[in-house]
């Protein structure tokens, strides 16, 4: 199954570890995604994202973020 669009009610799960949506067909990620305090590991990989949101930036926990294969023309600065 493909996702077209970022599933809302992942913002409810806030003791998350580790967000998988790689090949998929994404779009855009929500500013939510912010509340995902506990997220080590984010891949969206081999989607359709232009941009990321600057809550990006305020995943304290993230370690490893994987953008690869997709349409991005610039990254959050992260001020």
């Amino acid at each position: 199954m493909v996702l077209c669009g970022y599933p809302q009610s992942i913002a409810k799960l806030c003791r998350l570890k580790e967000l998988l949506l790689e090949s998929n067909s994404i779009e855009c990620l929500p500013d939510e995604l912010s509340s995902l305090v506990f997220l080590h590991v984010l891949n969206v990989n081999s989607n359709l994202l232009t941009l990321l949101p600057t809550s990006v930036c305020q995943l304290a926990s993230l370690t490893k973020l994987q953008i690869s294969d997709n349409r991005l023309t610039q990254l959050p600065s992260g001020k």
